[in-house]
């Protein structure tokens, strides 16, 4: 632990100076006064999770206390509250706070939980829940299509208020739910947020592996992700948008390291799809994620003009909110990331020392009724199984037990149950919850 302590405090303390070297919007012909590069006067607290996928209820298994929507809005608005106190101002010595709450995409999944979604109607459970986290922004992920494009317009058109989704690299003119909500500026290639004056971008990439993961139907991928993202990124800077934000949906953050080198302008990415953990030796983790020293928030990538770029994501399943407090000076320069501040912040509730309780509302009218239908599915028993359903004669080598166990199942059963849905071992009932729907 202490090893991996002190390779992240040297990573940190290399962090600051490789920030300042070029600075990217100087105006031309002038120079900053001497250490306005290194003097933040504008504090961005950027909230943030990925991979949500409809886990509405609790984190699953044993982790019962730990995760869930309710919980996740809870912790929201607590972080929201405390980055804008204004006594952070002093600090951090900086006249200027601003917060934005982002989503990177796949903020839906098939499976029992959105089906409840779909037998409700418009508008589902998942679009009234994000609604009360407040999200700024939302990234379009490649599982928004799994029902293809008529279930995702009704998706987004169910938040209140309306909320803009991002992807600057899909054409969705050729359906029209979705053309329509473009018109009314709610699917756009990027958002812009003004904190008096500092203009903050946010600009959305999917990915472009979407035809063949997804449905999107006459939806348009473009391929070229790099060239789609810099032109937005160049039409952004031109408008005077100095502060800008990448959220993307690649499928894992090393897509996004991968993209950084080419691409300038961009101050921050947000990496989603791939839900893989970054934390520091002081943040507090759910239990059974472990940290990785080589995987520290955030990581950094660096841009075509040689300027070091955080990259950042969460776990999904609303687990965690992710937290950056990133420091820019006038001319929208990134500066200074607190680390200390930053990082992984789990959802927690029951007893646990860092509880919060779930948010009224959400638990009212989001995760109680989804709970209710899930548990009226579990108690229909459809078929009893004569034999324990645990998958042993189907591991082979190479072939993870869950996915051993889901090709017993199919073999046996058609196709109609998910591994993930029957535990190994199990007494032989199923369940209408059991079925892929």
């Amino acid at each position: 632990m202490k090893e991996s302590l002190l390779l992240l405090l040297a990573a940190w303390l290399a962090f600051t100076p490789a920030l300042t070297a070029q600075p990217k919007n100087t105006p031309p012909g002038k120079k900053s006064p001497p250490g306005l590069q290194n003097k933040a006067f504008f504090w961005l607290t950027l909230l943030h999770n990925n991979d949500a996928e409809s886990q509405l209820i609790n984190a699953g298994g044993s982790l019962t206390d730990f995760g869930g929507i309710a919980h996740f809005t809870t912790l929201v608005k607590k972080l929201k509250a405390e980055a804008a106190d204004p006594r952070n101002r002093v600090r951090l010595g900086a006249p200027m706070l601003g917060t934005l709450m982002l989503s990177s995409g796949d903020n839906f999944l098939a499976g029992a939980e959105f089906n409840a979604s779909l037998n409700k109607g418009f508008p589902f459970y998942d679009s009234i829940g994000m609604s009360e986290i407040g999200y700024d922004a939302i990234t379009i992920g490649n599982h928004e299509f799994d029902f293809g494009p008529d279930v995702l317009a009704a998706f987004i058109a169910g938040f209140e208020p309306s909320v803009p989704f991002l992807s600057a690299n899909l054409d969705v003119g050729a359906e029209p739910n979705l053309a329509a909500l473009r018109t009314a500026g709610l699917i756009a290639p990027s958002a812009v947020f003004d904190f008096q004056g500092q203009l903050v971008g946010i600009v959305g990439a999917n990915t472009p592996r979407l035809p063949f993961i997804s449905s999107p139907r006459n939806v348009v991928t473009g391929l070229d992700v790099a060239a789609i993202v810099q032109a937005e990124v160049d039409r952004l800077t031109a408008a005077g948008v100095r502060i800008i934000i990448l959220s993307s949906h690649l499928q894992s953050i090393a897509e996004d390291l991968a993209l950084i080198p080419q691409l300038t302008g961009v101050d921050v990415a947000i990496a989603g799809g791939g839900s893989e953990l970054l934390a520091n030796p002081w943040n507090t983790l759910i239990p059974g994620d472990v940290l990785n020293p080589a995987r520290p928030y955030p990581l950094l990538g660096t841009d075509a003009a040689g300027r070091s770029v955080p990259v950042v994501t969460t776990t999904g399943d609303y687990r965690y909110v992710g937290r950056l407090l990133a420091g820019f000076d006038k001319f929208g320069n990134l500066v200074s990331v607190d680390a200390q501040a930053s990082g992984p912040v789990r959802v927690a509730g029951g007893n646990e020392p860092d509880a919060v309780r779930p948010d009224p509302f959400v638990q009212a009218n989001v995760v109680e009724p989804v709970a209710a239908e899930i548990a009226a599915l579990g108690a229909n028993v459809v078929a009893v199984s004569e034999v324990p359903l645990d998958g042993l004669p189907f591991i082979t080598l190479g072939v993870t037990y869950q996915q051993a166990l889901r090709n017993y199942l199919e073999a046996g059963l058609g196709g109609q149950i998910t591994a993930a849905q029957y535990p190994a071992g199990g007494s032989g009932r199923i369940t209408t919850s059991m079925v892929i729907l």
